[in-house]
C-alpha cells in the first residue's frame, strides 16, 4: 500500500507538473495569438502605408511626367516664338535693304539727272558768255 501511495504522489506531482507545464503553454500560446494577431495587424498597417506611398509616388511620377510634358510645349513655343522673331527681323531688315536700296537708286539718278541739267547749264553759260564776248567784242569795235 506505501508503494501504491507513493507511485500516487509520484503520480499526482508529474500530473501536477504536467498541468503546469500545459498552462505555461497555454499563457504562451495566447501570448504568441496576441503577437501574431498584433503582427498581423502592424503587417496590414504596413502593406496600406506600402499602397499609400505607392499610389503617392505614382502621382507625383504622373505630375512630374506632366509638368515635364509642359515644360517641352512651352520650351517648344518659346523656340516658335523666336524663330518667328528672327523671321520676322530678317523681312523687315530686307525692306529696310530695299527701301535703302531704292532710296540710293533715286538719289543717283537725281544726281545723273543734275549733272546732266549742270552740263547743260554749263553749255548754255558758255554760249551765253561768248554772245557776251562777241557783243562786247563788237560794242568795243564800234
Amino acid at each position: 500500500l506505501g508503494e501504491v501511495v507513493s507511485e500516487c504522489v509520484r503520480l499526482n506531482d508529474e500530473l501536477s507538473t504536467r498541468d503546469s507545464t500545459i498552462s505555461e503553454l497555454r499563457t504562451t500560446i495566447g501570448w504568441l495569438e496576441d503577437h501574431t494577431r498584433s503582427s498581423d495587424n502592424e503587417i496590414a498597417r504596413l502593406q496600406l502605408t506600402v499602397g499609400e506611398l505607392t499610389a503617392a509616388l505614382e502621382t507625383h511620377e504622373e505630375q512630374a511626367r506632366l509638368n515635364e510634358e509642359a515644360a517641352a510645349m512651352e520650351l517648344e513655343s518659346q523656340r516658335v516664338a523666336v524663330s518667328n522673331l528672327q523671321a520676322r527681323h530678317v523681312r523687315e531688315l530686307q525692306e529696310i535693304r530695299t527701301r535703302v536700296k531704292r532710296s540710293i537708286e533715286a538719289k543717283d539718278r537725281q544726281k545723273d539727272d543734275l549733272a546732266a541739267k549742270l552740263e547743260v547749264a554749263e553749255g548754255r553759260l558758255a554760249d551765253t558768255e561768248a554772245v557776251l564776248k562777241r557783243a562786247q567784242h563788237d560794242i568795243d569795235a564800234l
